[in-house]
């Protein structure tokens, strides 16, 4: 994993200022990394966390509204 390229995708994320259609999910992750002091990132394999990997696939193919659950289905 090349960690350099995923500190430059933080860094980009976090001083974007993108508008659009998928500026939602942006806004999230920025307003995460600017009220956490302290975080860390870790490489998860997409077959691994099924989940994610849905999600990040429906974000890409979509321009829906981004829904936030607090307790995800386990299925």
């Amino acid at each position: 994993v090349d960690w350099n390229l995923n500190l430059e995708t933080v860094i980009a994320i976090s001083d974007s200022n993108i508008e659009g259609s998928k500026s939602t999910l942006i806004k999230r992750i920025q307003h995460i990394l600017g009220n956490e002091e302290k975080w860390s990132l870790r490489y998860v394999p997409s077959g691994t966390n099924k989940i994610a990997d849905a999600l990040a696939k429906m974000a890409l193919l979509n321009d829906e509204v981004l829904y936030m659950f607090e307790n995800p289905c386990k299925d």
